[in-house]
């Protein structure tokens, strides 16, 4: 029989103290000859609770297995399967579509199938409800710290171009980076001739020595978010 696998880590946290995507496949593909399937296909992601991202791979998993008539998927955990009750009913369709339909959660050590029993169906969905919840709490302390940042008089981001970041871990604040700066207002007042595109604007400053954080020429979305430029006046 053969098997998908998916390999995920949340953070570049994760894949510095060694739980890498490769270190992921390799223990799944040991799992894998275990259980005597073979691999046809590893999916993977490295990403940081992205969720658009997540679930597209996750449509792409379910398609490739029904395309290929592959009976098995191997994951680590729940929450590296789904942090999100809308994906269930994705995962469930297809495991209640053939009883030979399973998936693996490798570390947990279940294997989830139609006949499974009531309870670890119910589990399985306990399981989801606590990725979904810690998903959410985390989002919402993030948002706690970012407002007790700003009461503190500094922007919880990276400041935009023409300020710079000064201080110390846990205590810094933004300020004006005074070379930036000219060539920010200059950029404006070019703005305001209304002689100048987004993008004629864009290649005139980067020439004058402005650039993105990357050394490249400004985008639309610089524009509209760091500088607040209406969507509708970028052209």
């Amino acid at each position: 029989m053969k098997t998908a696998i998916f390999c995920r880590i949340s953070s570049k946290e994760q894949e510095e103290t060694g739980y890498s995507l490769p270190a992921q496949e390799k223990f799944f593909r040991e799992y894998a000859d275990k259980q005597g399937l073979e691999v046809a296909r590893v999916f993977a992601i490295s990403e940081s609770a992205a969720g658009k991202i997540q679930r597209k791979t996750l449509n792409e998993i379910v398609e490739f297995v029904r395309k290929k008539n592959i009976c098995s998927i191997i994951v680590e955990t729940t929450d590296r399967l789904t942090r999100n009750f809308s994906d269930v009913p994705t995962i469930d369709l297809w495991i209640t579509e053939s009883e030979e339909h399973q998936v693996h959660l490798a570390k947990e050590g279940c294997v989830l199938h139609n006949s499974s029993r009531s309870h670890e169906w119910f589990m399985w969905r306990v399981k989801v409800a606590t990725a979904e919840y810690y998903v959410r709490l985390l989002s919402e302390n993030v948002k706690k710290g970012q407002k007790e940042k700003i009461s503190q008089g500094w922007l919880p981001t990276k400041p935009p171009i023409g300020y710079k970041t000064v201080g110390e871990t846990g205590h810094k604040i933004h300020i004006i980076d005074e070379g930036a700066a000219l060539l920010v207002r200059k950029m404006f007042e070019l703005y305001a001739t209304g002689d100048y595109s987004i993008k004629k604007l864009a290649k005139t400053m980067f020439e004058e020595g402005l650039r993105s954080a990357q050394d490249n020429k400004l985008t639309k979305v610089i524009f509209t978010r760091s500088y607040k430029i209406p969507s509708t006046l970028v052209n």
